[in-house]
């Protein structure tokens, strides 16, 4: 008992629709991300100025965990970094600052702790305290003097959902759903010695 050509064409008719309906799903689903669109580095006896200019968005999954009472570690990492021909790259001092975001349940406010502060904000929508964060995107950080002799240095910025510390359920599903890989990648800039 074989098929016929009508049942195969309906099949594969079939399966091409599933397909097309799971890249519509998919394609839905990874509107929310973490963009940089600029990022700057100004070096001045000892310190580095870095400022970027993000633009952060959650998907409706991640949300809806922060609204669940699922707290989203958001890290902003910044490298400097020395060019090398023969071999890559390498990351001479790295900085890493840790934003925490957290929906309050009774108020229904959305609270942000601010790293290198004890300062946290409250905010009545979740966009609200994105754009609160992708604003304070501005660091001086301090770095040995000698850092600043070497020639082609850079900076590599970059900021991220921290799925490490999500709930083993939620860290797993992390792992294959692209609703929990926000991340904007790296952004590079160039240093003047």
């Amino acid at each position: 008992m074989g098929f016929t050509m009508p049942a195969l064409l309906k099949i594969r008719t079939k399966v091409f629709q599933f397909v097309v309906f799971l890249l519509c799903v998919y394609s839905l689903s990874v509107y929310a991300d973490f963009k940089l669109s600029g990022v700057e580095g100004l070096v001045d006896a000892g310190s580095l100025q870095v400022d970027a200019i993000a633009d952060l968005s959650l998907s409706d999954e991640t949300q809806e965990a922060l609204e669940s009472g699922v707290d989203l570690r958001i890290k902003f990492l910044i490298e400097l970094v020395k060019s090398r021909n023969w071999i890559w790259d390498a990351p001479l001092k790295d900085w890493e600052m840790l934003f925490t975001l957290h929906f309050h349940q009774l108020s229904g406010q959305y609270i942000l702790a601010i790293p290198q502060s004890d300062n946290i904000q409250a905010f009545n929508t979740v966009d609200e305290a994105l754009d609160d964060m992708a604003s304070r995107l501005s660091f001086n950080l301090g770095y040995e003097q000698s850092l600043q002799q070497q020639a082609e240095l850079y900076l590599r910025v970059k900021i991220k959902l921290d799925t490490e510390y999500l709930p083993a359920p939620l860290k797993l599903l992390s792992l294959v759903s692209a609703d929990w890989k926000l991340d904007s990648g790296w952004k590079e800039w160039a240093l003047e010695p």
